[in-house]
């Protein structure tokens, strides 16, 4: 049977781990309490975060004119960012609203440049409007940057600022430019409302709003802001995100710790996007308007002189109109007119839009294909796309023209693409609207050529005619496009729609601190901290510090529970009444189970390393065992730091070591104490080979002799790790009292040597646990009674115990007296 644990193999004692965790329920009260107070004040001074959020509509689909369904078809050309939203899809109207050009278009129309800062004791809130002065600053003059102005105003309402700062920047609003960094600033002042404060570096006055109250402490600060730096810190805390999947309903959120001031942003940016949406859809209807202007005034002259032309002829020649096979020619050529004009405005608009594409960088506002008449699908799709990568990149452009932007220049060469594919169609189209020309121009000269039989008369009136009424038809036509684009601008609105003004979410409560989860994190954390602690500790620590430990390493019973008492240098023989003498009586009955009938049984004493107090349990098993009348001898077989002779105070030269080499007797070696019962063999003189003496044959013939004059043999043996002294007496003793030291008695050194013994057969081995601290949990509560000792042990042989005589500098001496402590 296996009587030794592996350390390997332990587990974990939840009972155990349990009344440890109780043992320390004041580190765990005291680590709660911590917690919730650092809670406590976080919630209390942490800046309070607000989320505020807006809902936008965002149309998506294409929409006809509200003018009827002629006028709305000869439109759809006016998409995008034209006249419709065919190109206003969810993702790209995102992208607009967090561009940076849209919430810089924003910030430029708040007053956003100061920002005012209330100054406790703690904390410090941002007040916005709520702030009781107001800095009113010059445009024309540069500004510093990143630097805090300090203010207190007096109750009569005189003001003292206050600036000392390391460096700030320089910066002139109204060009809107960075001029450099400053450094080494001090300024102090104590100015009146409305007096200018003017240096070098800024230029301002403090304007007392009718809010001030000179009852309450006036303590501020202000800072003027960089709206580059402004626009970048909403741009990045700007959340979209649709408010269903699918939905092109889009909520706009922003957290802040000015709750006012985030709601003025956000209703702001809408109002911006949409009046921003609106412009364009404007833009696209001027640029049509002005196209077809140009076209009619051009129109305009030809058809005067056309109309003049007419009527003198009809006049002069008394003739009206013309005959009935004329008309019918007349009808036919207007209708070839009328395709030739037709050709000749697409041909005019291809002819436009190759030179715009050539001479505009900024292409975002083509006149669309359709609104000419063009109804090429290729061509259509084109503009469009370059009109969206536009819009893309008017709203990816930030204040730093030309910036080496990923993003941009991706761009970039998508719109370089775009213009070219525009280009070839366009040249496409060219070609082929001019051979349509040619093929219309040889139909009308066929025609024409049939004129040629009918009367001169009639023939220059058929000239003059259709000269005017093809000159009237495209005037006409050019009105009717003309009409329609005004009367679409006329009627715009912002495709978009706000549904929700900006509101503070969550019944106005701010969403940071979280005070509940605050609370809940101190808890675990209060309970988490020192469990961790404590797990940690006992997971390193290498000392045997419990019963359990002991059990775990090996199944060999624990016999005794030896109390830290403090009595000094007395033995049990000194206090034979004292519950600290009754943990010894139980010592001594239950090794009566481990000896059983033997007769005169050798009690061998020993531990895994110096300083375990095997020495103090042998005395005082000794003792324990003479108290009750049995014949005992102490012997003290520790031949290489020998404690008994000292701790009796008896003659330490004559002992075991002089009988074992042959100068002396049994009789002359046993020396007497004041307990008849009770008498000691001190170890004798120091020999230079303890090992090699204690494993001679004389040993064995010198514990038999005992045997036959005492009822208890009690051996104070050398500890098992460091030499191998005891190792021979093991297997001459009837029972070994192993004695581990709590908090003491190193875990793999005690492992080592219980395996050892095992390697050697030693089956009559029993544990006693010496110093256990009584009032620690793990050992059942507090006993009533404190006891305790000290022991200094050293030895020369492994494990790093130095061997020498003399007592240890950092332990007291086991019989360090503490009386009339």
């Amino acid at each position: 049977q296996n009587n030794f644990n592996n350390q390997d193999e332990e587990t974990i004692d939840l009972k155990l781990l349990f009344n440890y965790l109780i043992g320390n329920i004041w580190w765990f009260a005291l680590s709660i309490f911590l917690a919730l107070v650092i809670a406590f004040l976080a919630n209390r001074y942490t800046t309070k975060i607000y989320n505020i959020s807006t809902t936008v509509l965002i149309s998506d689909d294409t929409k006809g004119s509200p003018f009827g369904k002629n006028v709305g078809g000869s439109l759809d050309m006016l998409s995008g960012f034209g006249m419709y939203p065919s190109l206003e899809n969810f993702e790209n109207q995102s992208i607009i609203l967090k561009s940076y050009s849209q919430v810089r278009r924003t910030i430029d129309q708040l007053n956003f440049e100061v920002s005012y800062y209330s100054q406790g004791r703690i904390a410090r809130n941002e007040i916005y409007t709520a702030a009781p002065f107001e800095v009113i600053f010059s445009d024309d003059h540069p500004q510093l940057l990143g630097a805090k102005f300090m203010l207190s105003i007096d109750q009569d309402g005189m003001m003292k600022i206050d600036l000392n700062a390391d460096e700030g920047q320089l910066y002139h609003y109204g060009n809107d430019e960075v001029l450099g960094k400053v450094s080494g600033l001090d300024y102090s002042a104590k100015v009146k409302p409305g007096e200018r404060i003017q240096t070098e570096h800024f230029d301002f006055y403090l304007k007392i709003r009718e809010n001030f109250n000179p009852e309450v402490t006036n303590n501020y600060y202000f800072y003027f802001n960089n709206p580059h730096q402004l626009t970048l810190s909403y741009q990045n805390r700007l959340v979209l995100e649709p408010m269903s999947k699918g939905a092109s309903m889009l909520q706009i959120s922003i957290e802040d710790q000015n709750a006012s001031k985030a709601i003025d942003f956000l209703n702001k940016l809408t109002s911006e996007y949409l009046l921003r949406n609106l412009e364009k859809k404007n833009e696209i209807a001027n640029n049509t308007i002005q196209f077809i202007d140009s076209q009619l005034d051009t129109i305009s002259k030809s058809l005067n002189i056309a109309e003049t032309d007419l009527q003198t002829f009809r006049s002069k020649n008394k003739m009206m109109d013309l005959s009935f096979q004329s008309q019918q020619v007349f009808q036919q050529l207007q209708d070839l007119e009328n395709q030739k004009m037709e050709v000749e405005m697409q041909n005019q608009y291809y002819k436009y839009l190759l030179t715009y594409i050539e001479e505009n960088q900024d292409v975002e506002s083509i006149l669309a294909p359709s609104a000419m008449g063009v109804n090429d699908p290729l061509l259509n799709s084109l503009i469009l796309e370059i009109n969206q990568l536009s819009v893309e990149k008017s709203s990816l452009t930030n204040i730093k023209k030309g910036a080496d932007f990923g993003p941009l220049q991706k761009l970039d060469a998508q719109i370089r693409n775009a213009k070219d594919n525009i280009s070839e169609n366009a040249s496409n189209l060219v070609k082929s609207s001019n051979i349509s020309l040619n093929e219309l121009n040889k139909r009308i000269n066929r025609l024409m050529a049939s004129i040629n039989d009918l009367p001169e008369t009639e023939r220059q009136l058929f000239g003059i005619q259709r000269k005017f009424v093809l000159n009237d038809n495209l005037y006409t036509f050019l009105l009717e496009r003309r009409a329609e684009a005004q009367i679409a601008k006329a009627s715009n609105t912002a495709d978009n729609e706000i549904i929700d003004p900006a509101m503070v979410t969550g019944n106005g409560a701010p969403i940071k601190p979280k005070k509940m989860i605050n609370f809940a994190i101190a808890l675990i954390l209060g309970f988490v901290v020192p469990a961790l602690v404590i797990f940690l500790k006992e997971f390193f620590n290498m000392k045997v510090d419990s019963p359990e430990v002991v059990k775990r390493m090996t199944n060999k019973p624990i016999i005794g529970y030896i109390p830290n008492s403090g009595v000094g240098d007395l033995t049990i023989s000194d206090a034979p009444d004292s519950p600290w003498a009754e943990a010894f009586r139980i010592v001594r009955t239950k090794l009566q189970f481990t000896i059983k009938e033997k007769q005169h049984p050798v009690v061998l004493v020993t531990s895994s390393v110096p300083g375990e107090g095997k020495s103090f349990i042998a005395i005082n098993l000794a003792s324990v065992n003479a108290i009750a009348g049995k014949k005992t001898v102490l012997v003290g077989f520790d031949l290489r730091r020998p404690q008994i002779a000292q701790r009796f105070k008896i003659d330490k030269n004559m002992g075991v070591t002089n009988y074992l080499i042959g100068d002396a007797t049994i009789d002359q070696i046993i020396q007497k104490t004041g307990n008849p019962f009770l008498d000691v063999i001190p170890s004798g003189i120091i020999p230079p080979n303890p090992a090699e003496l204690i494993s001679d044959e004389k040993t064995l013939v010198f514990l038999e002799e005992l045997r036959k004059r005492y009822d208890y043999i009690v051996l104070d043996t050398a500890p098992l790790s460091p030499v191998s002294d005891s190792h021979h007496l093991c297997r001459l003793a009837d029972a070994i009292l192993f004695v581990v030291r709590d908090k003491y008695t190193h875990k793999q050194i005690m492992q080592s040597t219980l395996d050892e013994l095992k390697s050697n057969n030693q089956e009559n081995l029993s544990i006693i646990i010496n110093d256990i601290q009584l009032n620690r949990k793990r050992y059942g509560g507090k006993y009533g009674y404190s006891y305790g000792y000290r022991y200094g042990y050293k030895y020369g042989y492994g494990y790093g115990y130095g061997y020498y005589q003399g007592t240890v500098n950092d332990k007291k001496s086991w019989f360090t007296s503490k009386k009339g402590k």
